[in-house]
């Protein structure tokens, strides 16, 4: 679990108690902000009323979304940060930001990482979108080197805090057992029994299992931020 959504809930129970209501504040949180931020984002991509009506509607009655608020878990905060990086990439696309803003861009990232690991991948296909489009657009190697310098100052400190958030947190429990064996019987690459073979297919056929929203987000920040 990312270690500031931890830090979060801890100070949210700390102060409560420790209940169900304590542990549901910060999920049931998350959830709100993200209809809020989620109807910023479909007024921006979406010029028809209509579809924007549609898309808030089908939004707040997903069931995954209304069943992530009601558990102590990160995915309400990984939708959350989802739709704020995307909202923050298309308001910031177009825009020649200072250095120093580009600096603390990187810095704010390294937050959203630390509450939602989901963030990371969709930072980094941002970042391969966004690169792909301004490289795409060069007409000159000069050009092209001037257009990869704001991705470099934004890189740099976000690359550095997760290098060393790498080595501190990450590297030390490569050696747990119980972090590299608890799912081993689920989730294989190859089934070697009918039970693995049968949530392989489950797996696979389900519409919210993680291969399938990642595919799906990546096409999406592809398309939008063209």
């Amino acid at each position: 679990c990312p270690p500031m959504f931890l830090i979060l809930g801890k100070i949210i129970y700390s102060n409560f108690g420790f209940d169900n209501f304590a542990l549901r504040v910060l999920p049931y949180s998350f959830s709100v902000l993200s209809l809020i931020f989620f109807t910023f984002l479909s007024f921006k991509v979406i010029k028809n009323k209509l579809g924007i009506l549609l898309a808030v509607s089908a939004f707040s009655l997903s069931e995954a979304c209304i069943l992530y608020q009601m558990y102590f878990k990160q995915y309400s905060s990984d939708v959350f940060f989802t739709i704020v990086i995307l909202l923050l990439a298309l308001l910031l696309k177009d825009k020649k930001l200072s250095n120093l803003q580009l600096f603390a861009l990187g810095i704010l990232s390294c937050f959203f990482v630390f509450c939602s690991y989901t963030a990371g991948f969709l930072i980094f296909s941002t970042i391969i979108v966004l690169l792909g489009k301004n490289i795409e657009e060069s007409k000159s190697k000069k050009e092209i080197k001037e257009k990869i310098k704001p991705f470099l100052c934004y890189m740099i400190p976000f690359s550095c805090v997760m290098t060393v958030y790498f080595f501190v947190n990450c590297l030390p429990t490569r050696n747990y057992d119980v972090l590299q064996d608890f799912w081993s019987d689920e989730y294989v690459f190859l089934p070697n029994s009918l039970f693995q073979l049968k949530f392989l297919i489950k797996f696979l056929t389900n519409p919210f299992s993680k291969i399938y929203p990642s595919i799906i987000l990546f096409i999406v920040t592809f398309i939008l931020l063209r």
